[in-house]
């Protein structure tokens, strides 16, 4: 790759990331805070790679345009210069390749993370209290919008207490279940997609049928804990749905 090529190389990266933190596609990818240094990064390399191509290429074109080159002479230098010539030539095209992928973060963002990383992703394992007993009474009124790692830690080291007889709603996308049925799924991350862990309950009852990463948000009530995965993915607390609604996803679809 020559020193142009990598200028602009870089010039484009930093536009494509200025492009995505410009709207909501940059949530796909990391966490809501880092929207600043994000649009700051991209702008960044923007301009250090139009310096970058300004300083190594100074406004004496035309000179060189005009200049005479004397023509080589036949014989072995002859042959040498054209071989590195060529070699120079091909090089410069593989390197354009690489702005291949930066053309198409352009044109087709990657989607967010969702069922096939889910299922490979670190399984989140619910923080016990301190002590039995030590999780707070939920916020009153029927349905409670809970998060999905809320409800599981709830469920498996408080065994339900502050669950039973309550209503609640909650969103997360489906995840096939080995066998039949489906989890309702959310994946959290610290600070990017690279550091996911993924949280899931399973939904019983009048569940319905929906493909893989299809977005719903369930209101039903405590069902208990399933076992059957435990050796896998440690015990799963059961939503048993009351009502499940298909919905759009959000524009911020990891829990932070």
């Amino acid at each position: 790759m020559n020193r142009d090529t990598g200028h602009i190389l870089i010039i484009l990266v930093g536009g494509a990331v200025i492009r995505i933190a410009g709207t909501d596609t940059y949530l796909r990818y990391v966490k809501h805070g880092l929207h600043v240094p994000l649009l700051a990064a991209g702008a960044v390399l923007v301009l250090l790679g139009a310096v970058s191509l300004w300083r190594d290429n100074p406004g004496n074109h035309r000179d060189r345009v005009d200049a005479t080159v004397p023509e080589a002479p036949d014989g072995p230098d002859h042959d040498q210069a054209h071989s590195h010539s060529h070699s120079h030539s091909h090089g410069l095209r593989v390197a354009w390749l690489l702005l291949l992928p930066v053309f198409a973060i352009f044109l087709i963002a990657p989607p967010a993370l969702g069922s096939y990383a889910a299922e490979r992703a670190t399984a989140t394992r619910a923080t016990p209290a301190a002590q039995p007993g030590d999780y707070p009474p939920l916020p009153a009124g029927d349905p409670v919008p809970i998060r999905l790692d809320e409800f599981e830690a709830r469920a498996v080291w408080d065994g339900g207490r502050t669950l039973s007889g309550r209503q609640f709603r909650m969103l997360g996308f489906v995840t096939a279940k080995p066998g039949g049925g489906y989890y309702l799924t959310r994946i959290a991350i610290a600070c990017c997609a690279a550091d996911a862990t993924s949280s899931r309950v399973l939904v019983t009852g009048a569940a319905g049928s929906y493909p893989n990463d299809t977005w719903v948000e369930v209101v039903g009530s405590y069902g208990g804990v399933d076992h059957s995965r435990e050796a896998e993915v440690g015990p799963i607390a059961e939503l048993r749905a009351g009502s499940v609604r298909q919905v759009p996803a959000p524009a911020e679809p990891y829990q932070t």
